[in-house]
């Protein structure tokens, strides 16, 4: 499990090498989990593809995200576009933060966001809650399912939020434990730390309200607290992720044997 070193995608990590409760571990090189694909070098394509036999990608992104900044075309690379929200994904998200322009804009959308750490502890329940983002886990589950050779990446904007989301109901049915989740989740801390303090200075540089300065890091970079939403969330309603898995999302056992087969090794 590790960060893949790449030009221009800071949050791009191979899954593979995280233990299973049962003793397995997630195969090297098949599950990749990243930000957005776009803002790709042609080194980072030719990375993905020849060192990690890129064969699929997941799109997460909403349809007015990818009309905006759609993913590049990459040949003998299947695309596959599932948002998790029906519509435009309102709200913070990640935009590209070398340009100070994009840095105005996120300190705009906080001026108008109020209390960002509360409303993304809101936000994350509605990823699994809605009908629609049920219905795109078991469309991405069945193209996870059939991707029987070579890698697959899914993502979304900034790979942590959607895309944190999804790796939490992945490795759970994979059978990985609980804290490696959250550990895992929590890496993107660690890659985005450098950028967001950017950010930070940059908005002090412009004598932005140290208020609103303080709320970059709970827009651009997760907290424990935002995945707690959906444990809770989960728990309370389907008892446990496998229940979730099974009757929300509509994996069955022959599914999950499948998952399992595909990724994990001894």
């Amino acid at each position: 499990m590790g960060k893949i070193e790449l030009d221009n995608l800071l949050n791009t990590r191979d899954l593979g090498g995280l233990k299973t409760i049962h003793g397995y571990k997630i195969k090297k090189k098949r599950i990749i989990r990243s930000g957005r694909l776009f803002e790709a070098s042609n080194f980072d394509i030719e990375t993905l593809t020849n060192d990690y036999d890129l064969k699929t990608i997941i799109d997460l992104r909403s349809l007015k995200e990818v009309d905006t900044n759609p993913d590049p075309v990459i040949n003998g690379v299947i695309y596959n576009h599932i948002p998790i929200f029906e519509g435009s994904l309102e709200g913070i998200s990640r935009e590209k933060e070398k340009k100070i322009n994009e840095t105005e804009r996120l300190i705009k959308s906080l001026s108008r966001a109020g209390n960002v750490y509360n409303n993304m502890k809101k936000m994350y329940p509605a990823i699994v809650s809605e009908s629609y983002a049920k219905n795109s886990f078991n469309s991405i589950f069945k193209v996870l399912i059939n991707n029987t050779e070579g890698s697959v990446l899914y993502h979304c904007s900034a790979g942590k939020d959607r895309v944190g989301v999804l790796t939490l109901l992945l490795l759970s049915t994979l059978g990985v434990e609980t804290d490696d989740i959250i550990n895992d989740y929590l890496q993107t801390n660690k890659y985005y730390e450098e950028l967001i303090q950017e950010q930070m200075e940059f908005a002090r540089s412009i004598n932005i309200d140290e208020d609103i300065v303080n709320q970059i890091p709970y827009a651009q970079g997760v907290q424990r607290e935002y995945l707690d939403e959906v444990f809770t969330y989960i728990n309370n309603k389907y008892d446990t992720i496998d229940n979730y898995i099974r009757y929300a999302v509509g994996i069955n056992d022959e599914d999950i044997l499948k998952l399992r087969s595909n990724y994990l090794e001894k």
